[in-house]
């Protein structure tokens, strides 16, 4: 019995890719890098990787400081442009829904919830969240199922009482490590249990599986 809904962020809660792309063209033009075009960026996946790994992949330098330095920058010195996210149609009806029959948890490997605060529809939902796992609160990060783990943990519910919804093949891979179910939204991943395009139509996906 499902007794738990956890949520990843981007391209769940919001869809956050121009939004990244502008904040890491930013950060990699201010350490003096050649970022990718938006097309690439995109074509490459590179908005499920953690700020690590998009680090790694851009400047191909295997520096464990200099990995270090561009992530503070990134979290520290970069202006996020909020203005560019977008959120999924009746998020807040969803999660308010949701809250009145499963406890509700984040893992995500943003290193920060700032966005919460800063875009009025997350606002409204933030205090429906009784947990949030970031990127720092993990040795190990997607597809590694620690981020879910935790949560769950956090939550005070076993891993088999919970369904984790996620946008990309690291979330299936995550969720199926942690023995917990898997909706994939807003497209249809191979692996996971269930998938809907539209996300008002999760709590009904959830009393199925």
């Amino acid at each position: 019995m499902i007794k738990a809904v956890i949520f990843d962020v981007d391209g769940v809660l919001i869809d956050s890719l121009k939004a990244n792309f502008h904040f890491y063209s930013l950060l990699f033009k201010t350490a003096g890098y050649l970022f990718f075009s938006f097309s690439e960026y995109k074509s490459k996946k590179m908005n499920h990787l953690t700020m690590v790994d998009v680090i790694k992949r851009t400047t191909k330098t295997k520096s464990k400081k200099k990995i270090k330095d561009l992530w503070l920058m990134g979290k520290n010195n970069i202006d996020y442009p909020y203005k560019f996210i977008q959120t999924p149609q009746n998020l807040i009806k969803v999660i308010k829904n949701l809250k009145s029959e499963f406890k509700l948890g984040v893992a995500t490997s943003r290193v920060s919830t700032s966005l919460f605060d800063k875009i009025s529809k997350l606002s409204k939902i933030k205090q429906e969240f009784s947990t949030f796992v970031l990127f720092e609160d993990t040795k190990e990060h997607k597809p590694h199922p620690a981020p879910l783990l935790l949560v769950a943990k956090k939550l005070g519910v076993k891993p088999l009482e919970c369904v984790y919804i996620g946008d990309a093949d690291s979330d299936v891979q995550a969720a199926k490590s942690a023995g917990m179910k898997i909706i994939s939204y807003p497209k249809k991943l191979k692996g996971s249990d269930a998938y809907t395009s539209e996300f008002e139509k999760l709590p009904e996906l959830i009393s199925t599986i």
